[in-house]
């Protein structure tokens, strides 16, 4: 979260501040799910040093990079 704005105490920049951090959360599991970074400029996985990082805010994988988790999870030892 270092590289995060302060949050703010208003109920819309909590709100930005929660995305980001699930944005975040979902990049770095991804990377453990051996995920790559995506052109996607809309996918979770995009890389966030990227100008497209900071203008979008959804906390999801796009649908390649969803099929490929999924497909790991499924291959994953019980």
């Amino acid at each position: 979260t270092f590289r995060f704005r302060p949050r703010g105490v208003t109920e819309a920049s909590i709100e930005v501040y929660r995305r980001r951090l699930a944005r975040e959360c979902i990049h770095f599991v991804g990377h453990l799910w051996e995920l790559h970074h995506c052109l996607d400029a809309r996918c979770a996985m995009a890389p966030p040093w990227g100008v497209a990082w900071a203008k979008s805010n959804q906390p999801e994988l796009c649908a390649f990079c969803r099929e490929k988790s999924e497909r790991r999870m499924k291959t994953a030892p019980a």
